[in-house]
């Protein structure tokens, strides 16, 4: 089976899969983001479906359960250069849920965050991911984030709908910082929009802005202190994306805490951030970008 050339945040990995139902999800998810040429690494997908798992996890693997009826060893490794994906999955017989349910999705975030990862790993990037609808304008990236149910998804269906907007994801999105500072990456992550709506390019990050749909309509700069409290639920350190785009500070162990705290305090002090309350039918885009031009004047 041909390998599946993709480019995701200005890089390039070949993945290659023998499952082909697994193969077809991912050439048909990630049709916005084919390209390049897998120079940067081959990335290998081992899918084994079994009867039973054991009692005892094995070594190294790591069991997850995206819902229930639904089990799944996964084992990260790399030999000579390689990036090798081994997933062992169980499903209840009483469980009929379609591979693409659940299985296929979880991978897709598996094989993304081992390959994120992995970059930050080596060096070549310092990458993390933002729980974030992601939209670029006249070449400037801004990021809607906050709690659960804040309007993300509706921020990012409003923004399709005024038609101006190019969209870089509508859940989580990638993040990088360089020495020019901050971009913003599309993002084949989790979400409910269709991955091929999506606009698989990069931009600089002018501002992010925490959704509150609890005050009254307007917004106001925060600063650094109260933005790192914000983005403390938001910022999620690469290699927790495991299997789903919904996870919590209290999954994280010490580690990834500490990356967390970094990552964040950088963002909130080298980002302008603002809170932002907006009536659903008149979002005032217009005057959002015009506050990014003034630099959170406004």
């Amino acid at each position: 089976m041909h390998p599946l050339y993709i480019e995701v945040a200005g890089f390039s990995p070949a993945i290659h899969c023998e499952d082909s139902g697994l193969f077809s999800y991912l050439d048909r998810e990630l049709s916005v983001f084919k390209g390049g040429h897998g120079e940067d690494l081959r990335l290998r997908v081992e899918l084994v479906r079994d009867a039973y798992l054991p009692d005892d996890i094995p070594d190294g693997y790591k069991l997850v359960s995206p819902t229930p009826g639904l089990r799944v060893l996964l084992l990260p490794e790399i030999h000579n250069g390689e990036m090798l994906l081994k997933a062992r999955a169980c499903q209840d017989k009483a469980c009929t849920m379609d591979d693409c349910d659940f299985l296929y999705p979880m991978l897709l975030n598996a094989i993304l965050s081992f390959y994120l990862q992995h970059l930050k790993v080596q060096g070549r990037a310092h990458i993390c991911l933002i729980h974030a609808c992601g939209a670029v304008r006249d070449g400037r990236a801004i990021l809607f984030t906050g709690r659960s149910g804040a309007g993300k998804s509706t921020a990012a269906r409003l923004l399709e709908e005024n038609g101006s907007f190019k969209l870089l994801g509508d859940d989580m999105v990638i993040i990088s910082r360089s020495r020019e500072g901050w971009s913003v990456h599309a993002s084949p992550l989790g979400g409910d929009m269709p991955r091929i709506e999506l606009s698989n390019i990069s931009a600089p990050l002018e501002a992010l802005y925490i959704l509150n749909r609890e005050n009254e309509p307007g917004w106001e700069r925060l600063d650094v202190a109260s933005a790192l409290a914000s983005l403390l639920s938001s910022v999620v350190p690469a290699h927790e994306i495991r299997h789903t785009a919904i996870q919590t500070i209290e999954e994280y162990d010490h580690e990834s805490l500490s990356i967390l705290m970094q990552e964040a305090s950088m963002l909130a002090s080298e980002v302008p951030c603002f809170t932002l309350s907006y009536l659903l039918e008149e979002p005032p885009w217009e005057e959002i970008f015009q506050a990014v031009k003034d630099r959170g004047s406004a």
